[in-house]
């Protein structure tokens, strides 16, 4: 599964070293839920969280500022 991380969703999810160890040790009952859970986290989170910072950024560097 590790491998498939770093395979398929490269540039969009990086697993701390923590959560490579209990991905490697877990034993799931639905791995398909993972994997999906895993894409959401890559896609849907990932992209949520960069429009967010966006905003942020270009709030602060409005003409409008006080």
């Amino acid at each position: 599964m590790i491998e498939w991380v770093k395979e398929h969703l490269a540039g969009r999810l990086i697993l701390h070293p923590r959560a490579e160890r209990a991905l490697s040790k877990a034993e799931y009952s639905e791995v398909g839920m993972v994997y999906r859970a895993l894409l959401i986290l890559a896609n849907e989170y990932r992209d949520s969280r960069m429009a967010s910072a966006r905003t942020r950024l270009f709030g602060m560097c409005s003409p409008n500022m006080a």
